[in-house]
């Protein structure tokens, strides 16, 4: 039987791994299956080209170690959420969310416009280090968006001897913590909304 053969044989068992399908012949488990296992492990060295586009994974995230920060203001996650199809009450379209990873501790601030999102972390991360003196501000933690790559915040941050940990783009998993409290507001607004005959 040629290779072509034995590929039309993979495909019509629906693209069974080569580890299955070598099992599936060596234990001959399908009656009248003319293939030998010297044509599936040929046919191991063959890509399929649908296996390889339908079965890839990323591989897992490692989960962030909450043990790195050891006091408040030690690395703060920040993300966007929007722009939303509604306007908030004082016309916001987008939710700005920071989060401290130590404490867990949440800040969640409507804003009009991306662009204000810098001014809103420095104000808030002020607010927060003059609430907890003596806390160091040493690291925040987002994607790699525009609104904050911005030359004021990039020299605020690096007078306050604090470094901008950007994500991968086209990875959210790496800015987790911030991502996960997103789902949490989501689902605590859809829940509101339902309750209240809205949605």
């Amino acid at each position: 039987m040629s290779a072509r053969a034995a590929i039309l044989w993979h495909q019509r068992l629906g693209h069974p791994g080569y580890t299955t399908l070598q099992r599936l012949v060596s234990r001959n488990m399908v009656d009248g299956l003319p293939l030998s296992l010297a044509q599936v492990r040929a046919l191991h060295k063959i890509p399929c080209d649908s296996c390889c586009k339908g079965k890839a994974t990323r591989l897992p995230f490692p989960q962030e170690s909450e043990s790195e920060c050891i006091a408040p203001l030690q690395r703060l996650h920040l993300d966007i959420m929007g722009p939303f199809s509604t306007r908030g009450l004082r016309g916001e379209y987008y939710l700005l969310v920071l989060v401290d990873q130590y404490s867990g501790y949440a800040k969640v601030v409507a804003i009009h416009r991306k662009s204000e999102a810098p001014l809103v972390v420095q104000t808030v991360i002020i607010e927060w280090r003059t609430q907890l003196s003596g806390m160091q501000f040493k690291c925040l933690r987002s994607d790699r968006a525009k609104e904050f790559r911005v030359k004021w915040f990039d020299e605020w941050l690096e007078s306050e001897g604090a470094r901008h940990e950007l994500s991968v783009a086209y990875t959210p998993q790496q800015n987790g913590t911030a991502e996960r409290f997103n789902g949490v507001i989501g689902g605590m607004a859809r829940t509101l909304l339902i309750e209240s005959k809205l949605a």
